[in-house]
């Protein structure tokens, strides 16, 4: 999958809360099927259910062999949906086991039921968490209910990204578009500074990767003067 020949090493944190219905199981079922299938021999992955606790389908990363693939699924499908969602507890499990290559994927619709499950306050207490810590995140929305501070929080952690399956792009070709990111990110850690003008309102306020072919779209306010004005956008 990596184009220079470095190892990927995934983590997949599937939640399996009593907010994910029957549909949203399923998708997420087979972005997980279409992900772990197109890994390659030397990559490797481990698989997590989470929501009142966070169970690892095997305490080790494990090979993307058919034999694995299989016990990973199975693993997941016998997991009910249930209880509230501990998403501190599944990200801190996760962070215990990156490293500088990790990539962590979440699959589920980010809704915090535990704690303070204000979805921004969740957000601030996962930045704080993964302060320092050498590891991407990436969430997909596996249904069309998703708690969307929390899924962009979650992408903004070592600048992974955020997506959600839908009509237009279902789990295997989410899965696809994922991956070629990974392999090949055009633009990390952009960041945009805006001279001569003064701004406000900037969202999103913290960019994801800008994969080759995309595109971000952000929205702002300026302050007008009553004059014409000259300023410059300026990305690094």
């Amino acid at each position: 999958v990596v184009p220079d020949g470095e190892p990927l090493k995934l983590i997949v944190l599937a939640d399996t809360s009593a907010s994910m219905d029957r549909a949203s199981r399923k998708t997420q079922d087979e972005v997980l099927g279409a992900l772990l299938s197109s890994l390659g021999p030397k990559d490797s992955f481990q698989l997590a259910a989470c929501d009142v606790d966070c169970i690892w389908a095997a305490e080790k990363a494990q090979s993307p062999d058919v034999k694995n693939i299989e016990a990973a699924r199975t693993f997941l499908a016998k997991r009910r949906s249930m209880g509230w969602t501990d998403l501190d507890k599944a990200f801190g499990e996760a962070l215990k086991k990156c490293d500088g290559k990790t990539q962590v994927v979440y699959l589920g619709d980010g809704v915090v039921t535990t704690g303070d499950a204000d979805g921004q306050a969740f957000a601030k207490r996962l930045v704080k968490m993964a302060e320092g810590k050498s590891a991407t995140f990436h969430s997909i929305a596996v249904s069309s209910s998703f708690e969307a501070p929390v899924m962009k929080a979650i992408g903004s952690v070592g600048g992974g990204s955020v997506r959600n399956v839908s009509g237009e792009k279902g789990p295997q070709q989410t899965a696809k578009d994922l991956l070629a990111e990974i392999a090949r990110p055009s633009l990390k850690n952009v960041s945009l500074k805006f001279l001569g003008l003064r701004t406000a309102r900037v969202y999103p306020a913290t960019l994801t990767n800008l994969p080759l072919g995309s595109q971000q779209i952000m929205l702002g306010r300026y302050l007008p003067e009553g004059k014409d004005q000259k300023g410059e956008v300026v990305v690094t």
